[in-house]
């Protein structure tokens, strides 16, 4: 809002020697004048003013329409709902939750767990990922540029498991029950924690956290094979063995390093 004596100068048309003074391109001609003529005339009057006055120069306008379209980052106009974001410097991990019909894109930040908890991440061999389902994380605006505490990096958007195993949590499985890739199946609480694993005691199972777990279902099957059918000892050991080579190709592709022994 204008200051008064300039409302009274300028909208009422009334003279005091302010208008004798200013340009005519920068009188305003009606009420209705624009934005762009009052903020003009302030700053005109604002260099007659007695020193100490503080002045009225007006900020410069925000971007908008295609210049605040240019300036948004490529990675940010590609998102999609569902996408994980990966923030390497804080570490942390945001999921777009929604995006609305001005293209204004919403994340939550939801904690990790294990084994994919309601509004929760979770990291799968060379996958993360994001279960939403009744999810009632809070969400918050993205807007480019990033948020105030993520300003000085871009994310990395839809990250491989491998480098957030390697920069999360120090390139080690975050699950406690897994001991160098491997588990008991019928040990530690394992029904509740993934029950479509579980077996009898007595065998050592790929660990579905850094395997995968449709790697960790198919070793299972292996397992399974070898514990219930009625296979000659030639066929046993055949079997075993293959099962052994693809755990180690698995981790091979996984970057980690091969199981020290299967004995």
């Amino acid at each position: 809002m204008l200051p008064q004596i300039l409302r009274r100068n300028y909208v009422r048309g009334e003279t005091t020697g302010f208008k004798d003074r200013l340009p005519e391109s920068s009188i305003p001609h009606s009420p209705l004048s624009t934005p762009t003529d009052i903020s003009h005339s302030m700053s005109t009057v604002a260099q007659d003013t007695p020193t100490g006055t503080p002045s009225l120069t007006p900020s410069a306008p925000a971007p908008t329409g295609e210049a605040l379209k240019a300036n948004t980052p490529a990675w940010y106009t590609n998102l999609e709902k569902g996408s994980i974001l990966y923030f390497p410097t804080t570490r942390a991990i945001s999921v777009v939750n929604r995006i609305d019909e001005n293209s204004n894109v919403y994340i939550v930040k939801p904690q990790y767990s294990v084994n994919s908890e309601p509004g929760t991440w979770s990291l799968y061999g060379d996958k993360v990922v994001y279960e939403s389902y009744m999810a009632t994380n809070i969400e918050s605006l993205l807007t480019p540029p990033h948020r105030e505490e993520e300003r000085e990096e871009e994310p990395i958007v839809n990250p491989s498991g491998i480098l957030i195993r390697k920069q999360v949590f120090n390139d080690q499985c975050p699950w406690g029950n897994c001991g160098g890739g491997l588990f008991c199946p019928g040990c530690g609480g394992v029904s509740r924690v993934f029950d479509y694993l579980r077996m009898s005691c007595g065998v050592l199972m790929a660990c579905p956290v850094c395997h995968g777990a449709e790697f960790a279902e198919q070793d299972k099957r292996y397992l399974r094979d070898l514990e219930y059918e009625n296979y000659s000892k030639e066929d046993d050991a055949r079997i075993w063995r293959q099962r052994c080579d693809l755990v180690d190709k698995r981790r091979e592709q996984l970057g980690l390093p091969p199981i020290p022994s299967w004995d």
